[in-house]
């Protein structure tokens, strides 16, 4: 979770967050998974320089199209959240 809730608004934010999660691509989702577990096996300069290294070679696969729908769909996310 990202934010602050009541006992009762937890879980149905957790599930929300859950079906967000499942509409990311699925090997992006894999990929990013995989840098947080891989990182916390390693001591932090080591995990920051794996991150930067992945998110790199991540980021050069990316079309502009892509990104920029990406863009739309976070801020879209970002405005119902906000209310």
């Amino acid at each position: 979770m990202n934010r602050v809730l009541a006992p009762e608004e937890l879980l149905p934010a957790a599930k929300k967050l859950a079906s967000e999660m499942a509409d990311v691509e699925g090997g992006l989702l894999k990929r990013m998974k995989a840098v947080i577990n891989d990182g916390l096996a390693l001591p932090l300069p080591e995990a920051l320089k794996m991150e930067i290294e992945r998110g790199s070679k991540n980021n050069s696969a990316v079309t502009p199209d892509a990104a920029e729908e990406s863009r739309k769909t976070a801020m879209a996310r970002g405005r119902e959240q906000a209310g």
